[in-house]
């Protein structure tokens, strides 16, 4: 989880870096980000805050980014994983 929270804070601190440092492009032009979640709903929640958060420091307030979020189930991929290894593991809360 650790290292989860320090990823995301680093592209925090980056986006608002490359914000003062280029020119941004328009809100419009923005790409879509591809978010994959669902190892834990607990840090997808805040890879989506803190990208979120860049984005509003970089364009301002109400200014979201185009993303789209696919959750995977967290219990298929551990049966899947039980099934390849022939062991059970624990679920993450």
């Amino acid at each position: 989880m650790k290292a989860i929270l320090g990823f995301a804070i680093l592209l925090t601190v980056s986006v608002a870096a490359f914000a003062q440092s280029m020119q941004l492009p328009q809100p419009s032009d923005m790409k879509t980000l591809g978010l994959i979640g669902g190892t834990s709903w607990h840090s997808t929640v805040e890879y989506y805050s803190y990208i979120n958060e860049a984005v509003n420091d970089a364009y301002g307030n109400n200014t979201n980014p185009p993303l789209l979020l696919y959750n995977l189930n967290q219990r298929r991929i551990h049966e899947l994983q039980a099934r390849i290894n022939g062991t059970t593991l624990p679920l993450c809360s």
